[in-house]
């Protein structure tokens, strides 16, 4: 496959994961990386990113990064709540930062 295919079907998949991507996906990929520890490249492959070239692109390991964090949050939400601790909620000042 050419680059500028490679690069088309690429684009093609990460807005069709922005645009079409449901709750319950979200969930599902959140449940599947609770069970693992994953690295950047099986979070590609999970979102139908094939290879590491597809991976190096800037766009997708901002994104690969992005659900890695989300997986942190989800586990120390997890511990939290086994813990029954109650998670404390961001100041006025705190959310005012939060975009």
């Amino acid at each position: 496959m050419n680059q500028v295919k490679a690069n088309n079907r690429k684009e093609q998949k990460i807005g069709g994961f922005d645009s079409d991507m449901k709750h319950h996906n979200v969930i599902s990929i959140m449940r599947q990386l609770q069970d693992d520890d994953m690295e950047e490249i099986e979070v590609a492959n999970m979102v139908g990113l094939q290879t590491v070239g597809e991976l190096e692109d800037g766009l997708v390991k901002k994104f690969c990064m992005t659900i890695l964090k989300l997986q942190e949050m989800v586990n120390d939400y997890d511990q939290n709540k086994r813990k029954k601790k109650p998670i404390r909620s961001l100041s006025k000042k705190e959310s005012k930062h939060v975009t």
